[in-house]
């Protein structure tokens, strides 16, 4: 695929509003961080881990009970920061090393039955009995290497919990290469926490997990997305957000810094207190739940981005628009849950606040423009042409007030667009009602976020 990198040089950041109204957890970490691209990565990579950290709760989105599970996929150039990501991780390394720990335990009592019942079986000449069961064991991460049918076994062990967490994209690419109907239908039905079945020839064996838990988190250049995701009409593509960008290479000072955190003892420290959130989590049912007004305020802004991509991109992308709603109300549940992270014990029903709603409404919004970027990018099985210029360019249009048209061309020439393209643009955009043109040489946006 070739690819544009002009657009990925002109994707969003988040705002800084965002980050001034995190919960302190996500505050502190993120405070760490002075480029803004790493920050932003950082943050997202940290909701995804988080998001598997915490399986015990749940929220009713329409009909459904959802868990927090997310998928996340970092999109950039080499050498342009993304490997920051790999601090995150860290978050879920004391979860990790507890259920290994466990492991260790139960397969030495494993074997040590064992051992007993082959003597046994031995004295008595096959008059033992069934040999002991193997125990299950558990782990956090999930190797992005592993095969669909292994994958079903671990998170079947561990009661459909499990994190994927890959630097390079093309580790889970190879997998879903191999097994491509295994391992797609494997992840689409898990964050939808669809129940999934594996029946295998060895043993006879037959795997059903429930409700899967699983969340992923991935980081790649631009050519490796198409190896995972084929299209952007594939159901893949509308369940992970996008975050995407390409930027010119320079050289970094490497000077160690005397007044730093350590990050990787900093992460791994933070990973005790999370560990500490998820036994807590663990130990009853937590419910999660939008106030009336924020869902009244979620229904009206994803209705209005449905009839945003009618124009800018076609009706192939509203599947993207309907799981960004999905993953909107997941966000907030992780924010609400580190807003109360000392109060866990006291409360088992969280309302989500106006300040963590509003939160995840702006990321979203962030995240919606990167997944656009994306879609204009790989290939689609409808024949509608696809214009990212466009919403770009509507983007930068004054949001208030009357603009005239040299403001719209100095707009469009800082994207490398023409004048004559500038008009037919203001036509379109008139024409579908997101422009009036109350006088000569005058344009107003009729509808602003």
């Amino acid at each position: 695929m070739k690819i544009n990198y002009e657009i990925l040089n002109t994707t969003p950041t988040i705002p800084e509003s965002v980050y001034e109204n995190l919960p302190k957890f996500l505050k502190d970490i993120t405070d760490q961080f002075n480029d803004q691209r790493e920050k932003d990565i950082v943050l997202i990579s940290c909701l995804v881990i988080l998001s598997g950290c915490f399986p015990n709760i749940q929220g009713k989105y329409r009909n459904d009970w959802v868990g927090c599970n997310l998928f996340a996929l970092i999109v950039a150039g080499a050498a342009n920061g993304k490997g920051v990501a790999r601090y995150s991780k860290l978050l879920g390394k004391k979860i990790q090393e507890d259920f290994i720990a466990n492991n260790s335990v139960l397969m030495k009592e494993y074997f040590e039955k064992f051992r007993e019942w082959k003597k046994l079986a031995k004295k008595k000449k096959g008059s033992a009995g069934p040999p002991p069961d193997k125990p299950k064991c558990s782990v956090l991460f999930i190797p992005g290497n592993s095969s669909a049918s292994s994958i079903y076994v671990l998170l079947h062990n561990n009661d459909g919990i499990g994190i994927i967490c890959e630097t390079e994209t093309d580790t889970l690419s190879s997998a879903i290469k191999n097994e491509w109907g295994n391992f797609s239908h494997l992840l689409r039905c898990a964050f939808q926490h669809e129940p999934l079945t594996l029946s295998r020839k060895t043993d006879n064996e037959y795997i059903s997990i429930e409700r899967p838990r699983l969340s992923t988190f991935l980081t790649g250049t631009p050519e490796q997305v198409p190896r995972l995701i084929s299209s952007a009409e594939d159901g893949l593509f509308s369940r992970f957000l996008f975050y995407c960008f390409c930027r010119e290479l320079e050289w970094i000072d490497t000077t160690p810094c005397k007044d730093c955190n350590d990050l990787s003892e900093y992460f791994t420290e933070l990973g005790g207190k999370v560990a500490e959130i998820k036994t807590q989590l663990d130990s009853d049912k937590y419910l999660f739940n939008f106030t009336d007004e924020q869902f009244s305020k979620l229904n009206t802004k994803f209705s209005k981005k449905l009839t945003d991509i009618k124009l800018f991109e076609g009706g192939g992308a509203g599947s993207t628009v309907y799981r960004l709603g999905l993953i909107s109300f997941r966000i907030a549940m992780i924010l609400t849950v580190l807003r109360n992270m000392d109060d866990l014990s006291s409360t088992k029903e969280l309302e989500c606040t106006d300040q963590d709603f509003e939160t995840s409404m702006d990321l979203i919004d962030v995240f919606f423009e990167h997944s656009m970027v994306m879609y204009s990018l790989l290939p689609k099985q409808s024949t509608t042409a696809i214009n990212p210029k466009l919403r770009q360019f509507y983007i930068l249009l004054p949001n208030e007030g009357k603009f005239p048209r040299r403001m719209a061309n100095e707009i469009g020439a800082g994207i490398g667009i023409k004048e004559r393209s500038v008009g037919n643009y203001l036509t379109k955009l008139t024409k579908e009602a997101f422009l009036i043109n109350p006088e000569y040489g005058l344009y107003e946006k009729t509808v602003t976020e």
